[in-house]
């Protein structure tokens, strides 16, 4: 409104009193809202630090008085009173809207510091300092601001997928660089830092934790928390305070989780939830393969509770509920290949398998070597599990089939895992020339196991109608 009124200045146009008596109010209500905001500030986080933010709200609220002339002009029977196009009264408007620039900035400011105490997130500085820093870093990514964001994504991360990529690589702090204050809603926390270790490291951390966040890749020791990484436990993620119990509460801010249904198979699926999708799997097993089991499922996109029952369809019965990760002894000639099956969908066979998902985890950067070493596929739990998300998303997509609970969706699923296509599955006798023949009408093997799991989890976990 400010603006409007010193560009009529500017192109030589005049202003009423109306309007200058409308930008009047406009300040009464927004200072009405301002105080309101800061009594509420000055409660919850005192007066000490105030007086800065007090003096540039007190300086916004001043009035514009321009000392003007006034003509007079006839417009019929009535005259209308204009101010003239003053020196003095632009001057005036334009040192106002400085200050109320400023106030403005410290609104969003209030805004920002109410959001964060009400959501519990991470800020820079404490008390009125935190929004003195916020009023003085906007439009400037400081340190202190890289670090808190780094924070408050990771915990977004951990508490909406279950998992946090970290890495320090490009943060300012390290070891030997000075610590700052930070707060948690109303908490401070003084001689805040992070540190990779070693230095250039990128970590996946998993929320994953029960018994008052005692997780062992989680240490709390000489005022740090070191959080290790399950897949790489030489690298970790150091975070500094003052003293233990500040490390603490960071800890527990961090790895608060949010409550999930204990039905809800579409969020975050804990170690309870998978013992319920996969009865027979090993507490051991579980521990080592959920976090790439929850990483892949945001990271491959099977979110909704149809394909997921689909998807855990398959695994159950390829997997005997998780319990067997490669191929047991069998008549299949499969069973005695190299390249038998193994993962979560027992990946089977060099050529249009194990070969196809090599080169897919040489193009995510991992060191691999499946060819002399076909094992890791069921050994190690990360190849265990993408092997699964790789065959389903990317070499047969599956998911094209998993948005509706139907036995005709399971029959194309279950032929695209077991047989590779939706058309024939397997081979038979010719009854008169006695020569194989492809098998359009055979049913994939364990048709009836896949029917009774798929029925099993489509009771157990009900999808919300849409």
């Amino acid at each position: 409104k400010t603006q409007s009124l010193i560009d009529k200045l500017n192109s030589g146009q005049k202003i009423t009193q109306k309007e200058m008596k409308d930008l009047e109010i406009l300040k009464k209500q927004a200072s009405s809202k301002m105080n309101k905001s800061t009594d509420y500030f000055l409660k919850s986080l005192g007066s000490e630090g105030s007086q800065p933010i007090l003096e540039i709200i007190k300086s916004a609220n001043e009035s514009c008085v321009c000392n003007l002339e006034k003509e007079e002009v006839k417009k019929g029977p009535l005259f209308d009173h204009f101010f003239v196009n003053l020196e003095d009264c632009q001057k005036c408007l334009e040192e106002q809207k400085k200050k109320q620039e400023q106030a403005a900035l410290v609104a969003k400011a209030f805004s920002d510091k109410f959001e964060s105490v009400k959501n519990k997130k991470m800020e820079c500085g404490c008390g009125w300092n935190s929004i003195v820093l916020a009023i003085q870093s906007f439009g400037d990514n400081g340190d202190c601001e890289e670090i808190v964001k780094l924070m408050n994504d990771a915990k977004k991360a951990l508490s909406n997928n279950g998992f946090a990529e970290l890495s320090v690589n490009t943060l300012p702090f390290d070891e030997n660089t000075p610590k700052g204050q930070i707060s948690i809603g109303n908490i401070c926390i003084d001689k805040f830092g992070v540190q990779g270790v070693p230095n250039s490291s990128a970590i996946t951390v998993y929320n994953d934790k029960k018994n008052k966040f005692d997780d062992p890749s989680v240490e709390i020791i000489n005022n740090k928390i070191s959080i290790s990484d399950y897949s790489n436990p030489s690298s970790s993620f150091v975070i500094s305070t003052d003293n233990n119990e500040q490390a603490r509460l960071v800890e527990k801010w961090m790895f608060e989780e949010k409550q999930i249904l204990k039905n809800e198979i579409s969020g975050i699926i804990s170690p309870e939830l998978l013992k319920e999708i996969f009865p027979k799997v090993d507490n051991e097993d579980s521990k080592l393969i959920l976090p790439f089991f929850n990483k892949y499922l945001i990271e491959f996109g099977i979110n909704t509770c149809e394909e997921r029952i689909h998807f855990f369809t398959q695994i159950a019965e390829e997997t005997n509920q998780l319990k067997n990760l490669s191929e047991l002894p069998s008549d299949y000639p499969s069973s005695k290949s190299k390249y038998k099956g193994r993962g979560l969908l027992q990946l089977t066979g060099w050529e249009n398998n194990y070969n196809p998902f090599e080169a897919y985890c040489k193009g995510r950067g991992l060191i691999i070597d499946f060819k002399n070493h076909p094992e890791e596929v069921a050994t190690n739990p990360q190849f265990s599990v993408l092997s699964a998300f790789w065959y389903w998303k990317i070499a047969k997509k599956c998911s094209r089939y998993g948005n509706e609970l139907s036995e005709d969706n399971l029959m194309k699923i279950s032929k695209l895992v077991n047989c590779g296509n939706i058309n024939f599955c397997g081979f038979k006798d010719n009854t008169i020339n006695g020569k194989k023949e492809k098998c359009y009408e055979c049913n994939p093997n364990g048709w009836g196991k896949r029917k009774s799991e798929f029925e099993r989890l489509k009771i157990k976990f009900p999808c919300k109608l849409k």
